[in-house]
């Protein structure tokens, strides 16, 4: 149950926090009760959409990508907008060179004072205004080496 409320939460956060889309479609998002939101494939269940908009009223538009490539292409070169985009860090590096992501209004992110202080100004977002860290951790390979023989160097293994 902390987990799906911890991801509800998160939704609801990132809608406060991260734009990728015109104030005007924000706008207009906020008083239909929607958000647009554009992520990695299987980042949430989405059984938790229905239970955010039963305890928010705000009705939540999943939208997936399977590589930042595809997000950068849509967003770029397709007339469409989302309220929150989760890209990996070289990708927001590049749209905030090439003016793709808005600053953020920290006024708006109360919680935000709950951020490690090493994860709030990464190398990719040096000034910390269009970011907000979505996850964090570190991916390793478990095995058991009695019925691991072979060398474990990669991800092929």
């Amino acid at each position: 149950m902390k987990k799906s409320l911890a991801v509800i939460f998160g939704i609801f956060l990132l809608y406060v926090l991260i734009s990728g889309c015109s104030n005007q479609n924000m706008i207009s998002n906020k008083e239909k009760k929607e958000i647009n939101v554009y992520n990695w494939g299987e980042y949430i269940d989405i059984d938790l959409l229905d239970q955010f908009y039963k305890e928010t009223g705000i009705k939540v538009n999943y939208s997936t990508f399977v590589s930042n490539e595809d997000l950068y292409t849509k967003l770029k070169f397709e007339d469409i907008t989302y309220d929150v985009i989760i890209p990996s860090d070289y990708m927001i590096d590049r749209m905030i060179h090439e003016g793709m992501l808005e600053k953020l209004d920290f006024k708006n992110i109360p919680n935000f004072s709950f951020i490690r202080d090493d994860l709030k100004k990464p190398e990719y977002d040096k000034t910390g205004e269009y970011s907000v860290p979505y996850a964090w951790g570190v991916v390793g390979i478990i095995y058991n080496k009695i019925k691991v023989t072979d060398p474990v160097d990669s991800w092929n293994i």
